[in-house]
């Protein structure tokens, strides 16, 4: 099926962090959800630490592909 004619039916992983990943059981479609609303929950310099590694890593991965 293709994602935009979708109705999704997500399948999210068990909270562990401020972030959750999610897939489509019809289409497979793959997005990151929130675990809480903003300025509730998880705490900010927790979630701020763990958005400057993800930067970090996509920032290598962006690297490693122009070599």
């Amino acid at each position: 099926m293709q994602a935009f004619l979708c109705k999704h039916h997500w399948v999210i992983d068990t909270p562990n962090g401020p972030l959750s990943q999610g897939v489509c059981k019809l289409c497979g479609l793959e997005n990151t959800f929130r675990n809480s609303l903003p300025d509730m929950g998880w705490d900010r310099e927790h979630a701020e630490r763990f958005l400057d590694r993800l930067r970090l890593l996509k920032s290598i991965s962006e690297a490693e592909k122009a070599i």
